[in-house]
């Protein structure tokens, strides 16, 4: 589906009149549209003809495909005075990975838990040092070490143990099927 793009095309006729328009929408995917979907009303007004050819998907596909319906998170966890953790409540659509930064020391235990509703919420942690950004698609790109048994592809659920080194550690969390409504936790002591 073209990475989610979509356009709209506008162009008038009737001699420059501006009374009649058509808006049309062009079909890149198969999935939503099923090769057609387009709907075409026409109605009289003296010599022009208006024409709207409106596409059924493109609301939907505009909806769920362009990452108009919520942006992942971005946000640095800070412990409230006093305390050594933090429980975050949320959720993540399918394809988006919820991003959380927590600035720590070398020698410092971690714990992490996630749990979702839908048994499919997982973490990614990234050591310090990794570089994060959005290929030309807009996806999150990162690149980096990360912490044993919370790498990509693991589907970690939890993460506990010694941090290596000080500086500002990235968690991701992605479903691994779906959307997912978690809950992390994320304990500093």
């Amino acid at each position: 589906m073209n990475g989610g793009r979509f356009s709209i095309k506008i162009a008038r006729k009737c001699g420059g009149a501006g009374n009649a328009w058509i808006i049309r929408k062009p079909l890149s995917c198969g999935c939503l549209c099923g090769g057609g979907g387009i709907l075409s009303f026409a109605r009289n007004k003296g010599n022009c003809m208006k024409r709207i050819w409106l596409v059924v998907p493109v609301l939907l596909a505009a909806v769920l495909f362009s990452g108009a319906s919520r942006a992942s998170i971005v946000k640095e966890i800070r412990f409230a005075g006093g305390k050594s953790s933090a429980v975050i409540k949320q959720s993540v659509i399918r394809g988006e990975n919820d991003q959380y930064f927590l600035a720590a020391k070398a020698g410092q235990k971690m714990d992490v838990e996630i749990t979702a509703l839908e048994k499919n919420a997982a973490v990614t942690i990234y050591r310090p040092g990794y570089k994060a950004g959005k290929d030309s698609d807009g996806v999150l790109e990162v690149q980096g070490a990360t912490l044993t048994g919370a790498g990509e592809g693991e589907d970690a659920t939890g993460w506990k143990g010694v941090l290596p080194e000080s500086g500002r550690y990235l968690i991701l969390v992605g479903p691994t099927r779906g959307n997912a409504t978690y809950r992390l936790k994320v304990v500093i002591f």
